[in-house]
């Protein structure tokens, strides 16, 4: 989360973090880690050029083994859709 939060400042994107105690308890440290890299990489991308720079993300217990991961960013526009209704990704598979 600190890497991400210096490379927002030096991106300018405001961010809020709101991660609950206990809410990320359940998972490994790798997975989660790999998760919140993952949607804060996507969100820095779609933010950085926007006039309006902004990340929340929030995670919060769900149960005994469930989390709620909300990320919130700015963005000059929607999301490219394939033909199902899906988002387009520009990554390889």
């Amino acid at each position: 989360m600190i890497h991400h939060a210096s490379i927002c400042k030096s991106l300018g994107i405001d961010v809020d973090f709101d991660i609950r105690q206990h809410s990320v308890d359940f998972i490994s440290a790798h997975d989660i880690t790999a998760i919140f890299d993952n949607l804060l990489t996507n969100a820095e991308e779609a933010a950085k050029n926007t006039s309006e720079k902004y990340i929340k993300l929030s995670a919060t217990q769900q149960g005994e083994t469930g989390m709620l991961i909300t990320i919130i960013n700015s963005c000059d526009s929607a999301p490219d859709m394939d033909e199902d209704g899906n988002i387009k990704t520009k990554k390889k598979r």
